[in-house]
């Protein structure tokens, strides 16, 4: 194609194209584009982004490199528009034939699925259905006035339990000098159905502004069995509030569940079934919500923290910074660019609460092992971790590339 002919063409984005936000990943600015037919994403700088978004099938790429040209002061050759033209049509991001061959469409993903060490999904056929159901009934939810009263009623849920705690942890010590295998049961039935209604509440949330839920469904893994819901379209959402509402969804949810169960505990006396089955709710199940809101650890704090500085991989950048300020990182290349300080106590907060977590959790696990007379349990959680260690250490060096021979 001569150069004419090229700067004469008027290439249009596809219309399953959905350019996200600006974001930042190491140091540069990004944006993620999903491919809604293929339901694939990808990720580009902002001039490529700048490009895909002036393809409005008006256009001609003469128009479109002068106004490239005008914001970021350097001309765009012929050479360069043919390649992202190659690199846009081969991501099925552009509805311009000859380009590239389209992205085959996504296919469904199977029902039951095995991978790797005994992880298994079981996934909903149609979770989009599914959410556009719920999305119908309750569309209104997000509403001023709802989320006023839904703020309104945590709140009050939350200061009657932080005013009655010695007395909520007095009614669960008896309930622990006397154990209940039913109370125990009804209690992990709750906690079980709470995660379910945690992860379709970030679902529908997600499908209520826009997004779409490919993958959702039960996931056995780490020997444990829990649902979960892929937000994928997370990153391609236009309003930034919309994104924080999607990530605080599931907590928000888990917390109007208390609600029942101060308003029992309040009109209940005594510490029959029902008593103690609130003040575990209330102190147990309530800390545990409250938990997932950590910004330290990979649960809806971290993507709250992350989405709301723009930063996806705000982890990966924080432990960069902090790998940077080893002096053996030092000495190999020296700092192009002055530290990031707040990265820099972001990572150091994260590492700490992570050891500290861990640490507990091995040290809890050892403690009852020795306590019930099985010692021999005791290393099962060293050992597994050594074993993930050691298949994330191959996975790695797999991806790493290998050099050419000269």
């Amino acid at each position: 194609m001569s150069d004419t002919a090229l700067l004469a063409l008027r290439p249009a984005r596809s219309a399953h194209a959905t350019i996200g936000p600006a974001m930042r990943v190491g140091g540069q600015r990004v944006h993620y584009v999903k491919n809604g037919a293929a339901a694939s994403y990808c990720r580009l700088g902002a001039r490529e982004t700048f490009l895909l978004a002036a393809m409005d099938g008006e256009r001609t790429l003469a128009d479109i490199g002068t106004a490239y040209e005008r914001e970021f002061g350097v001309p765009l050759s012929t050479g360069g528009m043919q390649k992202i033209l190659q690199i846009l049509g081969s991501r099925g991001l552009l509805a311009l034939p000859g380009t590239a061959p389209a992205v085959p469409p996504a296919a469904p993903l199977p029902r039951l699925a095995v991978r790797g060490w005994g992880e298994v999904y079981l996934r909903v056929a149609d979770p989009g259905r599914l959410l556009d159901a719920i999305v119908r009934r309750l569309g209104w939810i997000d509403g001023a006035v709802a989320t006023w009263c839904i703020v309104l009623a945590i709140g009050l849920c939350e200061a009657y339990a932080l005013a009655r705690h010695a007395a909520l942890w007095d009614t669960i010590q008896v309930s622990l000098r006397h154990p209940s295998a039913l109370l125990i049961a009804v209690f992990a039935g709750i906690t079980y159905a709470g995660a379910l209604v945690h992860e379709l509440a970030h679902g529908t949330m997600c499908v209520r502004y826009g997004g779409r839920v490919n993958d959702m469904g039960l996931m056995f893994r780490y020997l444990m069995l829990f649902p979960y819901c892929k937000l994928d379209d997370l990153v391609v959402l236009p309003d930034a509030r919309a994104r924080k509402v999607v990530v605080l969804a599931g907590v928000t949810a888990n917390l109007l569940l208390l609600l029942p169960f101060g308003v029992i505990d309040a009109c209940l006396g005594g510490a029959d079934f029902l008593k103690q089955l609130c003040a575990w709710m209330l102190v147990f199940y309530n800390l545990s919500v409250l938990f997932n809101l950590l910004p330290f650890l990979r649960f809806d704090g971290y993507m709250l923290l992350s989405i709301a500085r723009g930063r996806p991989e705000l982890k990966e950048e924080a432990f960069k910074e902090l790998r940077l300020m080893l002096p053996r990182a030092r000495r190999v290349r020296p700092r192009a660019a002055p530290a990031n300080w707040p990265l820099l106590a972001y990572g150091l907060g994260y590492a700490l609460v992570t050891a500290a977590a861990v640490g507990w959790a091995l040290f809890r696990w050892v403690r009852w092992s020795v306590d019930t007379g099985l010692p021999w349990l005791a290393p099962a959680p060293l050992l597994l971790v050594l074993a993930l260690s050691l298949k994330a250490g191959k996975a790695r060096a797999a991806a790493r590339p290998v050099p050419a021979n000269p």
